[in-house]
Protein backbone atom coordinates (compact mmCIF):
# COMPACT_ATOMS: atom_id res chain seq x y z
CA UNK A 1 0.00 0.00 0.00
CA UNK A 2 1.32 3.45 -0.83
CA UNK A 3 2.28 6.04 1.79
CA UNK A 4 -0.43 8.36 0.40
CA UNK A 5 -3.16 5.79 1.10
CA UNK A 6 -1.86 5.28 4.64
CA UNK A 7 -1.92 9.05 5.23
CA UNK A 8 -5.46 9.33 3.83
CA UNK A 9 -6.53 6.31 5.88
CA UNK A 10 -5.43 7.91 9.15
CA UNK A 11 -7.28 11.12 8.31
CA UNK A 12 -10.63 9.42 7.59
CA UNK A 13 -12.87 8.90 10.58
CA UNK A 14 -14.60 5.66 11.47
CA UNK A 15 -17.95 7.33 10.92
CA UNK A 16 -17.06 8.21 7.33
CA UNK A 17 -15.84 4.66 6.67
CA UNK A 18 -19.00 3.14 8.16
CA UNK A 19 -21.18 5.37 5.98
CA UNK A 20 -19.47 3.97 2.87
CA UNK A 21 -19.74 0.29 3.83
CA UNK A 22 -23.19 -0.30 2.31
CA UNK A 23 -22.09 1.33 -0.94
CA UNK A 24 -19.02 -0.90 -0.93
CA UNK A 25 -21.13 -4.03 -0.61
CA UNK A 26 -23.52 -2.83 -3.31
CA UNK A 27 -20.55 -2.29 -5.67
CA UNK A 28 -21.08 1.47 -5.98
CA UNK A 29 -17.57 2.61 -5.00
CA UNK A 30 -14.48 3.27 -7.05
CA UNK A 31 -11.38 1.14 -6.59
CA UNK A 32 -9.54 3.80 -4.54
CA UNK A 33 -12.49 4.09 -2.13
CA UNK A 34 -12.61 0.31 -1.76
CA UNK A 35 -8.88 0.27 -1.02
CA UNK A 36 -9.27 2.97 1.63
CA UNK A 37 -12.05 0.99 3.34
CA UNK A 38 -10.01 -2.23 3.15
CA UNK A 39 -6.98 -0.49 4.62
CA UNK A 40 -9.01 1.12 7.41
CA UNK A 41 -10.84 -2.08 8.38
CA UNK A 42 -7.53 -3.96 8.44
CA UNK A 43 -6.30 -1.57 11.15
CA UNK A 44 -9.55 -0.75 13.02
CA UNK A 45 -11.22 -3.59 14.94
CA UNK A 46 -14.44 -1.63 15.49
CA UNK A 47 -14.96 -0.91 11.80
CA UNK A 48 -13.88 -4.43 10.84
CA UNK A 49 -16.55 -5.89 13.14
CA UNK A 50 -19.17 -3.49 11.78
CA UNK A 51 -18.19 -4.32 8.19
CA UNK A 52 -18.38 -8.06 8.87
CA UNK A 53 -21.85 -7.65 10.38
CA UNK A 54 -23.04 -5.70 7.35
CA UNK A 55 -21.58 -8.34 5.01
CA UNK A 56 -23.33 -11.10 6.96
CA UNK A 57 -26.63 -9.23 6.94
CA UNK A 58 -26.33 -8.65 3.20
CA UNK A 59 -25.57 -12.33 2.60
CA UNK A 60 -28.56 -13.39 4.74
CA UNK A 61 -30.88 -11.03 2.87
CA UNK A 62 -29.64 -12.07 -0.55
CA UNK A 63 -29.85 -15.82 0.04
CA UNK A 64 -32.60 -16.29 2.64
CA UNK A 65 -35.06 -17.71 0.12
CA UNK A 66 -32.42 -19.94 -1.50
CA UNK A 67 -31.41 -21.79 1.66
CA UNK A 68 -33.52 -24.84 2.34
CA UNK A 69 -33.55 -26.18 5.86
CA UNK A 70 -34.16 -29.93 5.92
CA UNK A 71 -37.23 -31.20 7.77
CA UNK A 72 -35.07 -33.68 9.63
CA UNK A 73 -33.25 -30.84 11.38
CA UNK A 74 -36.18 -30.13 13.73
CA UNK A 75 -36.51 -33.84 14.54
CA UNK A 76 -32.78 -34.18 15.23
CA UNK A 77 -32.92 -31.16 17.52
CA UNK A 78 -35.85 -32.59 19.50
CA UNK A 79 -34.16 -36.00 19.79
CA UNK A 80 -30.92 -34.45 21.02
CA UNK A 81 -32.69 -32.37 23.65
CA UNK A 82 -34.73 -35.41 24.77
CA UNK A 83 -31.55 -37.49 25.18
CA UNK A 84 -29.86 -34.79 27.20
CA UNK A 85 -32.88 -34.35 29.46
CA UNK A 86 -33.31 -38.10 29.98
CA UNK A 87 -29.62 -38.51 30.91
CA UNK A 88 -29.86 -35.61 33.35
CA UNK A 89 -33.05 -36.97 34.95
CA UNK A 90 -31.57 -40.48 35.19
CA UNK A 91 -28.42 -39.15 36.83
CA UNK A 92 -30.43 -37.25 39.44
CA UNK A 93 -32.84 -40.14 40.08
CA UNK A 94 -30.00 -42.56 40.71
CA UNK A 95 -28.47 -40.34 43.36
CA UNK A 96 -31.73 -39.48 45.15
CA UNK A 97 -30.05 -36.86 47.28
CA UNK A 98 -31.87 -34.39 49.42
CA UNK A 99 -31.79 -30.71 48.61
CA UNK A 100 -29.62 -30.19 51.69
CA UNK A 101 -27.05 -32.71 50.40
CA UNK A 102 -27.03 -31.09 46.96
CA UNK A 103 -26.53 -27.67 48.50
CA UNK A 104 -23.67 -28.98 50.64
CA UNK A 105 -22.01 -30.53 47.59
CA UNK A 106 -22.39 -27.33 45.58
CA UNK A 107 -21.06 -25.22 48.45
CA UNK A 108 -18.00 -27.47 48.76
CA UNK A 109 -17.36 -27.11 45.03
CA UNK A 110 -17.75 -23.34 45.15
CA UNK A 111 -15.39 -22.95 48.11
CA UNK A 112 -12.76 -25.53 47.15
CA UNK A 113 -10.33 -22.79 46.10
CA UNK A 114 -10.18 -21.27 49.61
CA UNK A 115 -7.52 -23.74 50.75
CA UNK A 116 -5.15 -22.32 48.13
CA UNK A 117 -5.47 -18.68 49.26
CA UNK A 118 -2.48 -17.18 51.08
CA UNK A 119 -2.96 -17.32 54.84
CA UNK A 120 -5.78 -19.88 54.74
CA UNK A 121 -3.83 -22.33 56.94
CA UNK A 122 -3.32 -19.66 59.62
CA UNK A 123 -6.97 -18.67 59.45
CA UNK A 124 -8.05 -22.30 59.85
CA UNK A 125 -5.75 -22.84 62.84
CA UNK A 126 -6.93 -19.59 64.41
CA UNK A 127 -10.58 -20.49 63.91
CA UNK A 128 -10.00 -23.87 65.59
CA UNK A 129 -8.37 -22.13 68.57
CA UNK A 130 -11.20 -19.58 68.78
CA UNK A 131 -13.80 -22.34 68.59
CA UNK A 132 -12.03 -24.22 71.36
CA UNK A 133 -11.85 -21.08 73.51
CA UNK A 134 -15.54 -20.35 72.93
CA UNK A 135 -16.48 -23.93 73.85
CA UNK A 136 -14.37 -23.70 77.01
CA UNK A 137 -15.97 -20.37 77.95
CA UNK A 138 -19.46 -21.78 77.38
CA UNK A 139 -18.61 -24.80 79.54
CA UNK A 140 -17.24 -22.59 82.33
CA UNK A 141 -20.26 -20.29 82.15
CA UNK A 142 -22.60 -23.27 82.26
CA UNK A 143 -20.81 -24.64 85.32
CA UNK A 144 -21.00 -21.24 87.02
CA UNK A 145 -24.72 -20.91 86.28
CA UNK A 146 -25.42 -24.43 87.56
CA UNK A 147 -23.49 -23.72 90.75
CA UNK A 148 -25.48 -20.50 91.26
CA UNK A 149 -28.75 -22.32 90.66
CA UNK A 150 -27.86 -25.04 93.11
CA UNK A 151 -26.61 -22.56 95.66
CA UNK A 152 -22.88 -23.21 95.79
Amino acid sequence: MSKTLNRINTEISCKAIQELMSSYIDGELQDIEKEIINSHTANCAVCRAEFNQIKLLDWNLRFEDKIEIPDELAKLREQTIAKLISKDVARHNNKKRSIYELQQRNFKRMTSFIGFLPGSKIIKETSVKIESAINQQVANTSKTLIKKMIGF
